[in-house]
């Protein structure tokens, strides 16, 4: 699967601070300057390479949400996606992607039926596989046997971690999971920085109540994408029991509420809840 763009707007990107290597530090004798002239030429351009080698943004998440083509089902669905595994094996970079596939359990997804999210580490990253995908017979392939299946809306956002409590997959584990989603318009008034703080007292909720921590949190922000939201929250629970349990806690609970608080200050939300199935994971960093 690979996007087809509409534009919105530009949040999320972060540059991370760049190492100097002494670059700032640099001082010339005056009777040195013509000597050290070629020198200083080639730290300087040193320098802005390294800058510009070490910011990178944050991770990038393409979604695609897909309705089926006349005669299609989630069966045809599942055989293109077992193909594009496959195809993805042999494509430079296929294995540096992440993929899970979401279908409605409870949600007003407006004839969607299902969708594809995929992660890349960084833009740059994203853009390396997907020039790769596409310049390759496999890509081309792949999404031949998708188009046949389904028409998609695309878009890209930029994803922030915010809490990550499973325990990591074994490799080459795939696993399902209950997820909540999230679609959020910020309040009049209200910033990216209302709805920092809201992710802050959510962080320091879970630190303090580690049963209820039993879920991965991600925040999109749109960069690429035609949606009226500012942004989309995914919580992962490992199964429909944790998902009760966990939500149990948080409604029922005092400093739950306070959470729950913090988000109404900042934003309204439509909330959605999804079955949600892994189709390819890079491996870890030791493999």
């Amino acid at each position: 699967m690979k996007a087809r763009i509409r534009a919105k707007n530009g949040h999320g990107v972060v540059a991370p601070a760049v190492p100097t290597f002494g670059c700032s530090s640099i001082s010339i004798n005056e009777n040195e300057a013509t000597k050290m002239n070629r020198f200083i030429t080639l730290i300087a351009a040193a320098c802005l390479a390294s800058a510009a080698q070490a910011a990178e943004t944050d991770a990038v998440v393409e979604t695609f949400g897909c309705t089926f083509n006349p005669g299609q089902t989630m069966a045809d669905f599942d055989k293109a996606t077992t193909a594009w595994q496959a195809d993805m094996d042999k494509i430079p970079g296929g294995n540096e992607y992440f993929a899970a596939v979401l279908t409605p359990l409870r949600a007003n997804t407006q004839g969607v039926n299902v969708f594809w999210l995929g992660s890349s580490a960084n833009l740059n990253a994203w853009a390396k596989n997907t020039a790769a995908y596409d310049a390759s017979a496999e890509g081309r392939a792949a999404q031949a046997r998708f188009d046949k299946v389904a028409k998609c809306n695309s878009g890209l956002y930029f994803s922030k971690t915010v809490h990550e409590g499973l325990p990591p997959p074994a490799d080459g584990a795939m696993g399902t999971s209950v997820i909540e989603g999230y679609q959020c318009t910020l309040k009049e008034g209200r910033t990216m920085t209302n709805a920092a703080h809201a992710n802050d007292v959510w962080a320091a909720y879970l630190a303090a109540n580690p049963g209820s921590a039993k879920i991965n949190a991600y925040m999109f922000t749109p960069w690429l994408a035609n949606t009226p939201y500012d942004l989309v929250y995914l919580v992962v629970n490992a199964n429909m029991a944790d998902f009760g349990a966990t939500n149990t806690t948080v409604i029922t609970g005092g400093t739950g509420q306070a959470v729950q608080a913090a988000f109404d200050e900042a934003m309204t939300c439509e909330a959605g809840l999804f079955n949600g199935k892994v189709v390819r994971r890079p491996p870890s960093p030791a493999q």
